[in-house]
């Protein structure tokens, strides 16, 4: 009974709240859904680099199947564009597949260099969506249904979408902020209707290196907020010739404040391709504290003919 009770708050929250995106523990790996500006700003040796993105996370697996969201990206630098261009999908599923979404992100990114450096550059990013929402598996299925008449709900919905972003590219220092949702779509499915909250990104990291550059250090953080819900992951990347691991904390801020879950990630990466496992603890108290998350990201990048333009080992 509890577990059913339990499932029933969540989907309903995920009802109410359609708003609130599900978030991926490793931001830094899913460039494209964490910003748009950083559409084309990936790089190889002393050329510009194209980008494929894949990226996997299961929320909860032993809720009923778990929160399952994938993601696969392309993106590209292109010097006649003066910046970049991408594609992202996202696939996103509830427990017992009671509610999906799909998407389809366009993007372009604007760069240009400033200051004294040809190594600082900013870029401006701009992001159109469409995305479709089938809430069918809400309808009631009862032998009574006198009783208990159905929710009205519409089995397919349309759902244009536009954000915008920024970031700027020091040679050891990298700060970026997204406005996702930014003329806050409706998403009619119930009444009285939904709609989809801004969602506000700020992320930063910074990167230096130890014991003659054996060790290359990479503290980062990102902060979101989008209507009542906002949280701060925060920690760091270690990366070690070809092997690289990170250590987070999740801190919420709509329930007391308090530390949400450490987060731990191991991997792989040269210069060619990445691949990162991670796995999310629940750490605060309540009913959510004994679930996990586990999440995979897979990425390739390409040398190209495009001129080089970004100077750090932040960007993949």
């Amino acid at each position: 009974m509890k577990f059913k009770l339990l499932l029933l708050f969540l989907l309903c929250t995920y009802r109410m709240l359609s708003a609130q995106y599900p978030e991926f523990s490793q931001f830094f790996a899913n460039p494209l859904y964490l910003n748009p500006a950083m559409a084309g700003t990936s790089e190889k040796s002393e050329n510009a680099a194209g980008r494929a993105s894949l990226n996997y996370r299961l929320k909860w697996p032993t809720l009923s199947g778990g929160f399952r969201t994938s993601c696969a990206s392309w993106d590209q630098g292109y010097d006649k564009l003066h910046g970049g261009i991408g594609v992202q999908y996202v696939n996103e599923i509830t427990p017992n597949n009671i509610l999906s979404k799909n998407e389809i992100h366009g993007i372009y990114s604007f760069r240009f260099q400033f200051g004294d450096s040809s190594k600082n550059i900013f870029y401006s990013g701009i992001q159109v969506s469409a995305s479709n929402w089938n809430w069918e598996y809400l309808q009631y299925n009862s032998n009574n249904p006198s009783k208990n008449p159905p929710i009205p709900v519409k089995e397919f919905i349309l759902v244009p979408n536009t954000s915008i972003g920024f970031l700027m590219c020091y040679p050891k220092f990298n700060f970026g902020a997204a406005i996702h949702n930014l003329f806050e779509p409706s998403v009619s499915i119930t009444y009285p209707e939904i709609i989809i909250d801004r969602k506000y990104t700020l992320h930063w990291g910074y990167q230096f290196q130890l014991l003659h550059a054996k060790w290359d250090i990479q503290p980062q953080a990102c902060y979101i907020k989008q209507g009542k819900s906002s949280q701060l992951q925060f920690g760091g990347i270690f990366n070690y010739k070809f092997l690289q691991g990170g250590i987070w904390m999740r801190q919420v801020f709509q329930v007391n404040h308090e530390l949400d879950a450490a987060i731990f990630h191991v991997g792989i990466q040269n210069n060619n391709y990445r691949i990162l496992y991670s796995y999310d603890k629940q750490i605060s108290d309540g009913i959510i504290s004994k679930y996990v998350s586990h999440e995979v990201s897979l990425a390739y990048r390409w040398k190209t003919k495009q001129k080089k333009y970004r100077g750090n080992n932040l960007i993949f």
